[in-house]
Formats: structure tokens, sequence, C-alpha cells
């Protein structure tokens, strides 16, 4: 399979801003020309069990409570229905 320009994860920080995650794709805005779009990732475990080098420091972290609270996200952990259950 050919693939158009591959960057690797700290080339794709230095030209893009991450947007957006869903695996297999990261939602980023090229801030040289404010242009958004997707790309394809493909990730290569080198080691299963440690990650943290691969990694590295979260470049954003959102969490449940933000998506909540930002209305993306609805908590459903006490929801009943109309009957009580």
């Amino acid at each position: 399979m050919q693939y158009g320009q591959v960057w690797d994860a700290g080339e794709l920080a230095r030209e893009f801003e991450v947007l957006g995650f869903t695996a297999p794709y990261v939602v980023v805005k090229r801030p040289s020309d404010g242009r958004k779009g997707s790309l394809e990732f493909h990730l290569i475990m080198r080691n299963r069990y440690d990650n943290s080098d691969f990694w590295g420091e979260p470049m954003h972290v959102y969490t449940r409570a933000q998506a909540i609270a930002d209305g993306l996200l609805v908590d459903l952990t006490a929801a009943t229905d109309d009957r009580g259950h």
C-alpha cells in the first residue's frame, strides 16, 4: 500500500495543531494557513507493556467531566426511564 506524505509524532506536533482524535483519524489545523483537515494514522506498538517513551507527555487532556460540562457528553450513570427504571 502506498501513502502520501508521512509524519512521525514529532513532525506532526511541529506542523499541526491537533483538534480531535478518533481512531484511525486525527483532526488537525495547520497554523501556517489555518486550514483544517484529517489525517489517518497507523500505530506501531514497540513495547506492549510500556509505551511511556513512545507516547511522551500528552499534548492536550480533555476529561469526561469537561465534556459533560461542555454538553458534548450526557451523563447517564443515574438516568432512569419514564417508569423510574
